[in-house]
């Protein structure tokens, strides 16, 4: 999941609510999402100005954090860090997971660049705004169409795991992570048990157990 942002005119007034800091001009932003398994678009929600709304904001908020189902989660950048729900290089602690999330984030960036190679996404909209929606769905309608047909994106060996949340103790981070059985991908063997537990040792020289939720 991410947000892309569009340029637009200058509405009249000048309004700072809506200049987007990704390309220091006015523009709407729109919150984007993909199959993870499949490089499919699967969630497209907006506009939004982008000053007030924040892609963290947008999830939380009337966004795609109100369609998951139970124990689902996202992979996101570090904007998202302080939401719940999300997988960020901030909660990513192995190098698997890292090395994973970073492709799949790369694959995301790979959809937002083939919106943008439509003019009237690129290129500041001159209509009305309120025209805007249509068009930016419009595009991805035709992407959707080639990545199930002629250009679908590179794939991506995802792999399930479980994601063990954080223990915060004396301002350290007591980690614990279980890898699904006979799954390698996120937990080295000389790391885990037998039950493939992992334990970090914390700030005061003990291990904590966490339980968690699945994504």
């Amino acid at each position: 999941m991410d947000g892309t942002d569009c340029p637009i005119n200058r509405p009249s007034p000048f309004d700072t609510k809506w200049f987007s800091h990704k390309f220091r001009h006015d523009g709407l932003r729109y919150e984007v999402a993909i199959n993870i398994r499949t490089g499919e678009i699967c969630w497209i929600n907006g506009p939004f100005q982008p000053g007030p709304w924040r892609d963290d904001i947008i999830f939380q908020h009337g966004g795609l954090n109100d369609e998951l189902m139970e124990g689902e989660m996202v992979h996101a950048d570090a904007v998202y860090r302080h939401r719940p729900r999300c997988s960020t290089p901030y909660n990513q602690l192995f190098k698997y997971e890292r090395e994973l999330a970073h492709l799949i984030r790369t694959r995301h960036e790979t959809v937002n660049k083939r919106l943008k190679d439509y003019g009237a996404l690129r290129c500041q909209f001159r209509h009305p705004l309120h025209k805007h929606g249509r068009v930016f769905r419009a595009a991805a309608s035709v992407i959707q169409i080639e990545l199930q047909s002629d250009s679908p994106l590179f794939h991506v060996e995802y792999k399930e795991m479980i994601f063990l949340h954080h223990c915060l103790n004396h301002h350290r981070l007591n980690v614990v992570y279980k890898a699904l059985r006979g799954n390698p991908w996120l937990v080295p063997d000389k790391y885990a048990d037998e039950d493939g537990v992992v334990y970090l040792r914390g700030g005061v020289g003990r291990t904590r157990r966490a339980s968690g939720t699945q994504r």
